[in-house]
């Protein structure tokens, strides 16, 4: 009879040494990617920014707009983002200079076929679902927006060419300073100018072009200037099509289940409460941070085992992610529940309404974040319509919900069916990878950042409520859940991968120190 894995990521004495590369290897990747999504910080007070500078109401039209954006977005990128992760890369790596070339190239006329009429759709079709919905207010920002449909997915697609070559620094600077920053910079010009929505789509549009100029010249600066225009004069890539439309239905499906709350919301109630609604889902949605900035990690390295049938090795560093993943996330989601009110009201004192919501997206988005390898599981073993399957049941689920609780609850019931429907697609993929791969993450190192959590809450709650300055409120009380929440992780024992780590990076800044050896 076959031993049962154990119940620990440790893995066995033979595999030692591949499963510290793979532990350090995902520690490196992990900490440049989490230092991509600090720099994404920028995104919420940007959103805070509008929401001062222009209304609540204002807010809420736009970014019921913007929900929509993001879903024709991911359309009109018809997967081309992957197809650069697959083909630059593996491409580049054999030497196959033409056929690099291709793929770029077919990527991004294939983005721009998809991406104008989708912008056409979102200029002459909006007012008749304004019409249709009776809210004329509907129609306001999303064809001033129109531009950003097409510039979105061609600044995706020269960012992932860049990370195609393994060099990650545009992203960072794209996608975590300059995106940010132009928003921040053509939202204060339209201000400036005295405009309401209308004009802050348009601003918003206009930033979204300026983006992808600067991302062109950016793959332009990697690729080298006369092999980047020589690309996009080349002819089709023979395998781009055949991968890149099954990825695009995927992330379609992922989308629609992403931002059906926003795009229901508007229909039922007032711009305000919107607005309120998407500043609380925002700051919920920053539990799972955590998780997305290792799946470029992850995959690979998941990917690995099971290519090779390894699965124990497939075992440990699944186990080994979502303990990782677990123990950066809790802290970040008892700070969000603990100061839900003082965030909400940076953005301004009507978004106070949506504290509850803070704390059920929270929950929800953290259940995801610490599950959601498992989704990874699947798409490595190369099962992408079972992929596909779970995405599109989630987003009908969610559709479904938000038409059945919405006008009933309003904004709480928005909160409901999203984490409803998230719960059941983590149930489902659980099930999934246990009956397919025969693996699943829990384990018993996962109760110690469990009960660090529970530890880091209680004392973040009481010195929230003991203080009553909003500034000294808000170190405090960060401050505390840190000390209490690695004081506890300390008192309850590192893993050894954890131990290995720390005892790497003290020998390495003491041969940096001077008189180091």
């Amino acid at each position: 009879m076959t031993a049962p894995p154990p119940l620990s990521p440790s893995p066995p004495d033979p595999a030692a040494k591949t499963a510290r590369a793979d532990a350090h290897h995902a520690a490196r990747g992990g900490a440049i990617q989490i230092l991509g999504a600090i720099a994404q910080v920028l995104m919420p007070v940007y959103h805070m920014l509008v929401g001062r500078l222009f209304g609540q109401a204002t807010l809420g039209l736009y970014s019921g707009a913007l929900a929509v954006t993001e879903v024709l977005t991911r359309l009109g990128l018809a997967g081309g983002d992957k197809s650069m992760h697959r083909f630059i890369a593996s491409h580049h790596a054999a030497g196959e200079d033409d056929l690099e070339k291709r793929a770029l190239g077919h990527a991004l006329r294939l983005s721009l076929l998809f991406s104008a009429p989708l912008a056409l759709l979102a200029i002459f079709g909006t007012g008749l679902l304004a019409r249709w919905s009776g809210r004329d207010q509907l129609a306001v920002a999303l064809p001033a927006m129109a531009p950003a449909i097409v510039a979105a997915p061609l600044l995706l697609i020269f960012v992932a060419a860049t990370l195609g070559r393994k060099v990650a620094r545009m992203s960072l600077y794209l996608r975590g300073l300059v995106e940010p920053g132009l928003l921040m910079l053509a939202a204060g010009v339209a201000y400036l100018l005295g405009q309401g929505a209308r004009g802050l789509g348009v601003a918003h549009g206009i930033a979204y072009l300026a983006i992808a100029a600067l991302a062109a010249l950016a793959c332009a600066r990697v690729f080298g200037g006369r092999w980047f225009l020589s690309a996009l004069g080349k002819s089709h890539h023979p395998g781009l099509v055949r991968f890149a439309l099954p990825v695009a239905a995927s992330e379609l499906a992922n989308a629609v289940f992403q931002r059906t709350d926003m795009m229901v919301l508007p229909l039922f109630v007032p711009p305000e409460q919107v607005a309120a609604y998407f500043a609380a889902e925002f700051l919920g949605r920053i539990a799972a941070n955590v998780r997305y900035a290792f799946d470029g990690i992850a995959g690979p390295v998941l990917s690995e085992a099971l290519a090779l049938k390894d699965r124990q090795r497939l075992t440990y560093n699944f186990r080994l992610f979502t303990r990782w993943v677990a123990t950066l996330s809790f802290p970040l989601a008892t700070t969000m529940i603990a100061l839900r009110t003082d965030l909400l009201s940076l953005y301004g004192p009507g978004f106070r309404i949506a504290g509850t919501i803070v704390i059920v997206h929270t929950v929800g988005h953290l259940l995801s974040g610490v599950l959601g390898q498992a989704g990874a599981v699947i798409m490595m073993a190369g099962r992408a319509r079972l992929v596909l399957a779970n995405q599109v049941g989630a987003a009908a689920l969610n559709l479904a919900l938000c038409l059945l609780l919405v006008p009933r609850l309003g904004i709480l019931g928005a909160a409901f069916a999203v984490v409803l429907a998230l719960g059941a697609m983590i149930v489902a993929m659980l099930v999934e990878v246990a009956l397919l791969e025969r693996v699943h993450p829990f384990h018993a190192a996962l109760v110690k950042p469990l009960f660090a959590s529970v530890a880091c809450l209680c004392a973040q709650l009481a010195t929230a409520w003991a203080l009553d300055l909003t500034a000294l409120r808000v170190l405090a009380t960060v401050a505390t859940g840190i000390a209490s929440y690695l004081a506890m992780l300390l008192l309850l024992g590192l893993g050894a991968e954890e131990k290995d780590i720390a005892r790497s990076l003290l020998a390495r800044l003491r041969s940096r120190a001077p008189g180091g050896g």
